[in-house]
Order: C-alpha cells, then structure tokens, then sequence
C-alpha cells in the first residue's frame, strides 16, 4: 500500500520545480539584451522510486511516482562551438590588424587621389625641358630648385608618415600588452572565485575523496565573466583553453601557460610602452611565467614569443607583424622578420626611390664635369641616407644657376646644356634601385627593380594595392567565418524572447496544474478521513 501522504510530496516537487522554471525563465528574459550571458535552464529528473529506507519494506510499485527533482540550473552552451569560435577569430583578428596598417600605407603613398610624386615628377620634366632651351636664364633655373625642393618634401612626408604610422601601430600594440596581461590576472582571480563557488555547493565536500563538483549547478554568472574574457582574449593572442575537473581553466599560447589555475603569466615589450619608435628600433615581446611543462621563465630569461614560436595569432601577432615585417629586404641571419611586407619593407622602398633619385640627378649633372655641384644631399648628421633626411643642396638653394653651371666645361659658353639635357633623359633611363646590404653571389647589389622612375613608382603602388587586396580578402573572408561560428553559438546558447515565452506558458500550466493536483489529494484525504466509515453512527 503506498504511503498516505505520498501524494502530497508529488505534488509540492512539482510546483517548486514549476516555481524555479518561471524564476529561471524571467531571469533569462531580463537578460536577453546582455551579449555576454549564457541562456540557463532547470535541469529536472524523475525521482527514482526507492524503498529500501522504509522500516517496513514495500514494493516498488507502492512508492512508484514520486515526481520530478531538480539537479541544478544549467547553461546552454557548447564547449565544441566555442573552441572553434576562439581559434577563427585569433586568425581573423590578425588578419584584420595586419589589412588595416597596409590600408595605412596605401594612404600614405597615395599616388591616385592627392597630387604625389607622380605628377611632380612631370612637373620637373617639363621645367628642365625649358631651361634646355634657356640655360642662362636664373628664373627657370629658380622654378626647376622649387620643384625640387617639393619632390623632396614628398619625400619628406612619406617618411614621417610612416613613421607615425609606425609610433601609432605601437601605441596600440602597447594598449594590446596591456589589455592582455589584465586580461589573464581575471581569468585567474575568476578562476578561484569559481572553484570556492563549486566546492561551496559541492556534494560530498568532507568525504574522504575531497569536493566533488556538481556540473549541473554552478556559478553560472561568473562561467558567462569568463568565458566573455576568454573569447576577449582569443581576439589578442593563440590560445588553448582546457578545462580542469574543479572547475576552473588552464590557458596556453603554444608552450607558455598564461594562466595555470590561480596564477598568471605576464607579457612586456620592447622598446617599452609609451617607449619613442623609429625604424632602428628592434622589437621583441618577452614573456615571464611557465611553460606548459612546469619549468619557470623568469624576466631575466628574456624569452622572446616570437622566435619561439609561441605566439601565432591574433591582434598582437597581427601588430608585430605589420612593425618588423621586412619582405625581401630582411636579413634573414639576423633574424629579421621576412613573413610580410610591413611598414619596415615600404619605409625601405621609398628610401630606395630617394637614394637611386638622388644618385641619377647627381651623376647627370656631373656629364661634363666629375666634380660639379651634386645637386641633391642627404643631411650629414643623419645616418643612413634615406627619405627622411634627403635634402637640396643649399649650395644649390643659394645659387640656383650656378648649381647648375657647375656642371658644364669652363670653355663651353653659357648657353650649353648637355648636364641639363643628361637630366631630362633620367627620366627615361632604365635605373637600378637597389636593396642596401643585399648582394648577389658575385659582389654586385641586388635589386628590386630596374626601370624608370615612374615604373617603380607603378612597380610599389601595384604591389601594395595587390598586399591590401590579398589581405583585406582573407580578413573579410575570415571574419565570415568567425560570424558565421559565433551565430552557431548565438543559436546554441542565447535567449530567443520567443521560446521564453513559451517555456514561461508551460511553467505556468505545469504550475496550475500541480496546484489542482495538491487540491484533488487533499479532497481526496477529506473524503477518506472525515466521510469514510461514518454509516450506521
């Protein structure tokens, strides 16, 4: 015979778990607009009918239909959909990065929308093609000295525009470092913050056999802190998560553990942050924490991310890259970095353009006399000779006509131009622009283009467009795919206002329904207690 209150046990079960489904359900409803939750739900059981702890033993159809339980309150989420999230959108974050400084370059060597090199080039074309006719006239030879001097402001501008573009892919990198090491330090303190939350909830927490975690009911609220930090943190560097039986995670970036249960790895940079960068300045990304393997690394270690192979993706790899990338001009024996062609790598051809420009102008106006005036300089407290420091000739500035009949022979009049005409046909020689330092197996330097000017000037614009293109459509094309990852998730574990609602009208009925049931035993019971056995009195 089953037990007379049986019933009422049933009954109280279910609407305290309709109770918790409505509680749940409004809880996630307050929560739809908050991007970092994880949609929750009540994880219910049917209570198995057991007997053996009665004094008297019954059967087991006796106490058969005992209701549901609650196991906890669980979220909806997949761990699968996550790790793939987190390892397309570290790709697509370096890919981004690295698409958006070429995209920096490009507006710099702008050759198509603003009056560039280009244009002025033609420019001095046509003002020698005057003074040819005029030698001896100052005032040509004072207009040929300005159009110079704005060729060489453009090549000026260039340089210190990379330049600034490489102090503000710094300033960045040095926010990225910063948000990264903060980043890991709460990943850590949420770490212990969790695991004191499961073991205080934990069934079984003074066995023999330590806490048990009870999955099915967590700190649901700071898993979501987390797990919004560690998809944070896959945007900024390679990572690995792996989680632990107690609850809490283990973060690696290839070999390196940036966090290991409670503790945390530290990144640091030089030059240092806020540190002033030019084009000498050798970057490194150090590291000082564990390895995966338990061994320390200390900050006297000086061990470098990059050539370890350690850090492969994300915003920081993308910054790196964009700062050290040398192309074909790295020196690959002193490690430089030959993967992609940065700001280092364009700095280097427009330095190419400068010197090789310089030279041909020179050595044109030196066609009759080896040792006339050269009439473009490099400043001489600036070492090496580059855009940044090409100059004209004060000589040439104070004297203009002069500058130029320096180079012709003291017998040939004042209306010879040969100099002058050696200048226009510049225009239309084959020059070698050469890479510094770099030379062929037999002695001679080697070059990246050999042409006119305007040729390298297409040569450059055409490789940099093509670099932009390349990595703009791998970034777009990563970047769908990281969405399309991250809508699976969205799908998986947010809240859809729709099925809320309905989960809020099954509560309730479920809920009614329970109450009607409460109120059938008790009328029940009633009947059996004050109407029953009451014939014949």
């Amino acid at each position: 015979m089953r037990p007379t209150f049986l019933g009422f046990e049933t009954g109280r079960r279910a609407i305290m778990a309709s109770q918790k489904g409505i509680d749940i359900t409004g809880h996630n409803v307050s929560n739809s607009a908050n991007k970092n939750y994880t949609r929750q739900r009540v994880d219910v059981y049917s209570v198995y009918p057991y007997s053996s702890g009665y004094r008297y033993t019954t059967g087991i159809k006796s106490v058969a239909g005992q209701g549901v339980g609650i196991s906890g309150i669980g979220q909806v989420r997949d761990p699968y959909l996550d790790n793939h999230f987190r390892m397309e959108y570290q790709e697509f974050s370096k890919l981004d990065v690295m698409s958006d400084g070429l995209s920096q370059v490009e507006d710099i060597l702008d050759e198509v929308t603003s009056k560039h090199f280009t244009e002025n080039l033609d420019e001095m074309f046509n003002q020698l093609q005057k003074l040819s006719k005029d030698a001896d006239r100052p005032e040509f030879a004072n207009i040929l000295v300005s159009k110079s001097k704005e060729l060489v402001y453009i090549f000026n501008t260039y340089a210190n525009d990379l330049t600034k573009s490489m102090q503000k892919q710094k300033y960045e990198l040095d926010n990225k470092i910063m948000k990264v090491n903060d980043i890991v330090k709460k990943i850590a303190s949420l770490n212990k913050d969790i695991r004191d939350e499961y073991v205080a909830i934990s069934l079984g927490s003074q066995s023999a056999l330590g806490p048990r975690i009870n999955e099915n009911y967590g700190p649901n609220e700071l898993l979501d802190d987390r797990n919004a930090l560690l998809d944070e943190l896959s945007g900024l560097v390679n990572i690995e998560v792996i989680p632990k039986d107690d609850g809490t995670v283990n973060v690696k970036m290839g070999d390196l553990m940036l966090v290991e249960k409670f503790e945390s790895g530290n990144f640091t940079i030089d030059p240092g942050i806020s540190a002033p960068v030019d084009f000498s300045s050798n970057f490194k990304i150090t590291f000082e924490g564990k390895k995966a393997d338990g061994t320390e690394i200390k900050k006297a270690d000086d061990f470098d991310v990059i050539k370890n192979n350690c850090l492969t993706a994300g915003e920081l790899k993308g910054y790196m890259q964009v700062l050290t990338g040398k192309g074909d001009y790295a020196d690959t024996a002193k490690g430089e970095n030959n993967t992609f062609q940065g700001l280092p790598y364009y700095m280097e051809i427009v330095n190419s353009f400068a010197r090789t420009f310089a030279d041909a102008f020179n050595n044109a106006n030196k066609v009759s006399v080896p040792n006339a005036m050269d009439l473009f300089t490099f400043d001489p407290d600036k070492e090496p000779n580059s855009a940044a420091n090409i100059r004209v000739n004060p000589k040439w500035i104070d004297d203009p006509l002069g500058g130029l009949q320096s180079g012709l022979k003291p017998d040939a009049g004042d209306s010879a131009n040969n100099n002058i005409l050696a200048m226009i046909k510049v225009f239309d020689q084959k020059l070698s622009f050469t890479r510094p330092g770099q030379t062929k197996p037999d002695g001679t330097p080697v070059e990246e283009l050999n042409g006119t000017f305007k040729e390298y000037i297409k040569y450059y614009t055409s490789k940099l467009g093509q670099d932009v293109s390349f990595y703009g459509s791998l970034s777009k094309n990563r970047g769908m795919v990281s969405g399309a990852v991250d809508d699976q998730r969205l799908s998986v574990s947010s809240v859809d206002l729709n099925e809320e609602g309905i989960n809020m009208m099954m509560y309730q009925k479920a809920f009614n329904a329970a109450s009607r049931f409460v109120t059938v035993l008790d009328q029940s019971l009633d009947t059996i207690i004050n109407n029953m056995g009451i014939v014949g009195r």
